[in-house]
């Protein structure tokens, strides 16, 4: 007696997952939103103080000053509160 052959499982023509695309393919590359991902308007050295023209930046300069109050007594720092002149 001659056995009838079946088709095997899922044999409609096509392979598995084969829609026309590849996996994943909806016309961008991931994360591709413009940018690049460290791409920042302004980078940010951890510091808030401007260069100043002698090279010390506003809180150095400000505490250099401070240093000189105590020191001399022709501050004309306004918060100065340690010489006689100020």
């Amino acid at each position: 007696m001659l056995k009838r052959r079946r088709p095997q499982n899922d044999d409609d023509g096509l392979q598995n997952d084969d829609d026309g695309l590849q996996n994943d393919d909806e016309g961008l590359q991931n994360d591709d939103d413009g940018l690049q991902s460290n791409d920042k308007r302004l980078q940010s050295n951890g510091n808030h103080g401007f260069q100043t023209d002698d090279g010390l930046q506003n809180d150095e300069r400000r505490t250099a000053k401070m240093a000189d109050c105590k020191t001399t007594t022709n501050c004309q720092m306004m918060d100065c509160k340690t010489t006689k002149n100020c």
